[in-house]
């Protein structure tokens, strides 16, 4: 007998996103949320304090749930805070959050750069109005990476700061770099999906370069292990395996099948890629993919 599924409900706009947005979706992020902090040192926001202090206007790009929104609002109690997205908010979040939080929704990818007559270009992404902008695991919603970083730094003031912190696809030893899912079929068969998608399989390591390319000046990129099995010998990464077991991985199947549907196979044979990735993401512990938070400042002078 067939196993029943329960129908998932989907972001109705047209972005690349492919995850779910419904309850279900919604508790997963902000479990993510929580683990990301503490993989990263336990302070959401790697440029606060080291290369900021205050700003005016601060941007969360693709916010979700609101989590990290709220927490950069509490930061900076005299700044006006918006979050954006492709769909709104969840309600909860919007009645929990300060009434400073200003929630947009649209896509950063829609924004005219030329004659900004879209929303969001005369709100949220002014030109020259944001002092720091934000952007979190956005790897599979961005399918012009280019675009996005140009919005941003047209968006950012005069030493403005920028924070990108998103996952590359590989997959390593846990305190290596040693790459184990080179050999592995069914992530060179995803690979190709991803790049039929539109989207970066290193949206994370890339982010620097086009950055650049954006006229920004990179500050800093610093990686760690988002693990998919925890490790005693990553402890910051322990919260992140214990996520991803109890949280992402069994959603891993919804999402392979939303990408590798764009290929042409068979669903035994995605059925056998799918049993062979839920193997071999847990075939070790500390097994993790590079999470790279990327730091850089716009400089007119």
């Amino acid at each position: 007998m067939a196993a029943t599924t329960t129908e998932r409900g989907y972001h109705n706009t047209s972005s690349s996103y492919v995850l779910p947005n419904d309850a279900i979706e919604q508790d997963r992020l902000d479990a993510q949320a929580d683990a990301i902090v503490a993989m990263i040192g336990g302070d959401p926001f790697l440029a606060y304090n080291r290369h900021f202090t205050s700003a005016s206007k601060a941007v969360d790009i693709g916010c979700g749930t609101g989590v990290a929104t709220i927490q950069l609002a509490a930061l900076l109690p005299s700044a006006k805070v918006v979050g954006v997205d492709i769909t709104p908010v969840p309600a909860p979040a919007i009645s929990a959050a300060s009434p400073r939080l200003q929630w947009e929704t649209g896509n950063i990818l829609d924004v005219d750069i030329e004659k900004q007559t879209d929303s969001l270009s005369r709100s949220a992404l002014a030109p020259t109005s944001v002092g720091y902008f934000f952007g979190r695991m956005l790897f599979l919603g961005i399918n012009d990476w280019r675009k996005y970083f140009q919005v941003a730094s047209l968006a950012l003031q005069d030493q403005g700061i920028i924070e990108h912190q998103d996952l590359d696809w590989k997959f390593y030893r846990v305190g290596t770099d040693e790459c184990l899912s080179d050999d592995w079929k069914w992530h060179a068969l995803l690979m190709t999906a991803v790049k039929k998608a539109g989207l970066s399989d290193a949206s994370g390591s890339n982010a620097a370069s086009f950055m650049e390319m954006a006229g920004l000046k990179v500050i800093t990129a610093q990686k760690f292990e988002f693990s998919f099995v925890p490790s005693a010998k990553t402890p910051n990464s322990q919260a992140m395996g214990r996520y991803v077991q109890a949280k992402l991985m069994p959603n891993y199947p919804e999402l392979m099948r939303k990408l590798l549907g764009l290929l042409n196979i068979t669903n035994d044979e995605m059925e056998q890629l799918i049993n062979d990735a839920l193997r071999d993401l847990s075939s070790e512990e500390g097994i993790h993919q590079k999470y790279t938070v990327t730091i850089a400042r716009k400089s007119i002078s």
